[in-house]
């Protein structure tokens, strides 16, 4: 069974136990962001790749 199989035949609920149990780490950069999963290798993904733009406005005291 593929992996695009099992996540098919899941509800939300039982999406998110997966996703929380296999990603260890995502670190946030202005450019992409590095997801760690476990048992392999960090990956870069770019900000565009899963559907955000960057940019994010920076809030000063009070702001």
């Amino acid at each position: 069974m593929s992996v695009e199989d099992v996540w098919r035949e899941t509800t939300d609920r039982e999406r998110r136990i997966l996703v929380e149990e296999l990603v260890e780490n995502i670190a946030i950069f202005p450019d992409h962001l590095e997801v760690s999963i476990t048992g392999a290798p960090k990956m870069n993904v770019t900000l565009q790749e899963v559907g955000l733009t960057g940019g994010l406005p920076s809030r000063g005291v009070g702001g």
